[in-house]
């Protein structure tokens, strides 16, 4: 099964290798923006608002084609969705719930977690506080630099005053977002609170040894049974989903009743409209037992 898991690991990895050369266009704008000193002006504001809204993704569909993002399944969170799916745990700003966010795009779920955390007079000690709470992993680097450039606006945006900005500190501040592949990394998981997914909804081929699916499975399947699989006791999964793992459709396998089982878990779903992408999502929650400090 390892050996099995191992290539199928190797086959989403080469997948989720987006031709990307000219989102880093996008991602030079972003930086400017971060180190512009007109922190506070009408136009910088305006601007940074842009960019934490459905800017990341837009600017993603014009530096590649529609047929690569089917392919890939690559689709950001729209900010109103990803409000909504944080929301559905009543966050506090005084919570210190550990995030995670697997497939983490250019940080829209991380953004909608971080909304709910305080900010400390300086930048650098809100990035910090922040950084201890946000984890997040991607394949694609510039997705990466993208969300840790955001989470930065997002400060700003909320009154800190930052004369000056080191973006070395920035990626100090925020370590545990990173590159890298999630469904490789279980220490990815550990002491995580509350995990956020949109991930890949792209079809591979199961593994032969796999339980729950022969044939083709959507990488979305194989986010969730991991997951499952390496959160601990206490945790919860709050996940959008393609709509052929609710409906169980037959070209489409799921881990729920395998892992579920495995785990004692349980699952609820709640529908969501997402006007504009070529997938229907539905919003998937996953609680483990014990349920503190998450009560369902």
């Amino acid at each position: 099964m390892e050996v099995e898991m191992a290539l199928l690991l190797n086959s989403i990895t080469s997948l989720t290798q987006l031709p990307t050369e000219h989102y880093s266009l996008y991602i030079d704008q972003l930086t400017a923006l971060v180190v512009d000193r007109g922190h506070q002006s009408a136009e910088w504001c305006a601007q940074a608002d842009e960019a934490l809204d459905g800017e990341a993704h837009s600017e993603l569909r014009k530096a590649v084609s529609a047929k690569s993002l089917r392919l890939h399944g690559a689709y950001f969170t729209k900010p109103k969705l990803a409000l909504l799916l944080v929301r559905l745990r009543s966050p506090k700003t005084t919570d210190r719930y550990v995030y995670l966010d697997p497939a983490c795009g250019a940080g829209d779920l991380l953004l909608a977690a971080a909304r709910y955390f305080p900010v400390w007079p300086s930048l650098e000690d809100t990035l910090r506080y922040w950084g201890q709470l946000l984890r997040g992993c991607d394949t694609q680097e510039l997705f990466v630099i993208a969300t840790k450039l955001r989470l930065t606006l997002l400060a700003l945006r909320r009154g800190i005053q930052a004369p000056e900005i080191d973006l070395n500190t920035i990626d100090e501040c925020l370590p545990h977002i990173r590159v890298g592949n999630a469904l490789d990394t279980p220490n990815l998981y550990k002491d995580v609170d509350i995990l956020l997914l949109n991930p890949p909804f792209n079809t591979v081929t199961a593994p032969k040894e796999c339980s729950w699916a022969q044939g083709g499975v959507t990488s979305a399947a194989l986010f969730v049974d991991y997951a499952i699989s390496h959160l601990g006791t206490g945790s919860a999964i709050l996940a959008i989903l393609p709509d052929a793992l609710r409906t169980r459709k037959p070209e489409f396998a799921w881990p729920g009743e395998s892992s579920l089982a495995r785990k004692q878990m349980g699952a609820r779903f709640r529908l969501q409209d997402r006007d504009e992408e070529p997938h229907f999502p539905h919003e998937l929650e996953i609680y483990l037992p014990h349920s503190h400090p998450k009560d369902a």
